[in-house]
């Protein structure tokens, strides 16, 4: 990616479907969770045909150091 932008956010995702267009539309769920600041999901779709899994494993990256997604709890 490019390095003049200084904001990243690395996930890991995985998506479930029966078909393509459930596929899609989990998609869609989880870049609406994402964008809400949801750092960790597990979720499967009302239909139970689709469903995923992501996780915000670093965010705000700039000067190529990584921060924790989510500070660590003491």
């Amino acid at each position: 990616m490019s390095t003049q932008l200084p904001f990243q956010v690395h996930v890991a995702l995985n998506l479930y479907g029966a078909t393509p267009e459930h596929l899609q539309q989990a998609l869609k769920e989880a870049c609406e969770q994402l964008v809400q600041g949801i750092p960790e999901s597990h979720t499967v779709m009302q239909d139970q045909q689709a469903g995923f899994t992501f996780k915000v494993t670093a965010m705000n990256l700039d000067d190529n150091k990584p921060s924790p997604a989510i500070p660590p709890q003491v």
